[in-house]
């Protein structure tokens, strides 16, 4: 038995779009299996909008369905480029619930990004 299993992915979203300023958040998603997350961000091209930001977050659900937002938040994104970080029990010392969800918050005015890649792996 290894020590650090292999990792899969959870969710992702590939290739997408984001309109105007706002939050969503992905479905309600099932980590009972992981120790550890990993989340990345990828903007393929340039955003539009006066002073466009893109901040992707990893909130954990309880048992309560009580949200904890933001466990793992990743730097904003300004530009094309990536930004990407982890939590959990072998990197922040973190014990995970049996849920997550992703939430991505759009900022500025009138922000446009395409080419949108966000994915989240467990171990």
């Amino acid at each position: 038995m290894a020590i650090y299993p292999y990792g899969r992915k959870v969710w992702s979203l590939d290739g997408a779009s984001f309109v105007g300023a706002g939050s969503t958040s992905s479905v309600v998603l099932d980590i009972h299996d992981v120790t550890d997350l990993w989340l990345a961000a990828f903007v393929a091209s340039a955003p539009a909008g006066t002073s466009p930001t893109l901040t992707v977050q990893v909130d954990l659900i309880d048992q309560d369905d009580n949200v904890y937002p933001a466990a793992l938040a990743l730097t904003a994104l300004t530009a094309a480029g990536h930004q990407s970080g982890s939590c959990g029990l072998h990197t922040s010392n973190l014990v995970l619930p049996m849920q997550c969800q992703v939430t991505w918050t759009l900022g500025g005015t009138s922000p446009e990004f395409s080419g949108v890649t966000l994915s989240l792996f467990g171990r």
